[in-house]
């Protein structure tokens, strides 16, 4: 993330960010503009007659295969919960959309990360009963939140996505971009 942005290649980075205090320490961020928790997606299978999971633990134990996205912020909370299964695994997926379609193909039985991003796949694949994935949040995972990364010191940009922020937020238009992307 932060090698083009620390050498000027890349002005901001806002692809669904999440402020960890290592970042803080490498890159400047703009106010948070959306918080999210951790989840689970697995495949929906109320189709084929196979009742979904209801809760985090019993999906946990449930599933074998394990994928997340190595080296984002919820790489250690998924080892955690592979380390305390016993005979899961885990396999790398290098984006979200892959986890999902790892998940879709069978390849994984969950996706683990974080879930606004996840609830916008779930909501993006709901109407087709061959690509429907369900998510159960993580309920032992804290609370993280996404800002937009800027290149420390570059004061002026980072000021000018905080104002926009403040206005999108005022006008409605931040609301009506929720509702369109995660169904909300």
């Amino acid at each position: 993330m932060g090698r083009d942005l620390n050498t000027g290649k890349h002005d901001i980075v806002a692809a669904g960010v999440v402020v960890t205090p290592e970042r803080e320490e490498l890159y400047a961020f703009t106010d948070t503009y959306m918080d999210t928790g951790w989840m689970l997606v697995l495949k929906d299978q109320t189709a084929d007659g196979k009742p979904n999971y209801s809760n985090f633990s019993e999906a946990v134990k449930g599933s074998t295969v394990f994928t997340t996205e190595y080296g984002a912020a919820g790489q250690d909370e998924l080892e955690a919960i592979v380390q305390s299964h016993g005979n899961a695994r885990m396999m790398d997926s290098s984006t979200p959309y892959l986890e999902i379609s790892n998940v879709i193909q069978g390849r994984a039985d969950a996706a683990y990360d974080n879930s606004r991003v996840m609830q916008y796949y779930i909501f993006k694949n709901s109407t087709d009963p061959k690509t429907k994935t369900y998510g159960i949040m993580d309920p032992n995972a804290q609370t993280s939140y996404f800002a937009f990364a800027v290149k420390k010191g570059n004061d002026e940009l980072l000021n000018q996505l905080n104002e926009g922020l403040r206005e999108m937020k005022a006008n409605g238009k931040y609301d009506e971009l929720r509702a369109k992307w995660f169904g909300e």
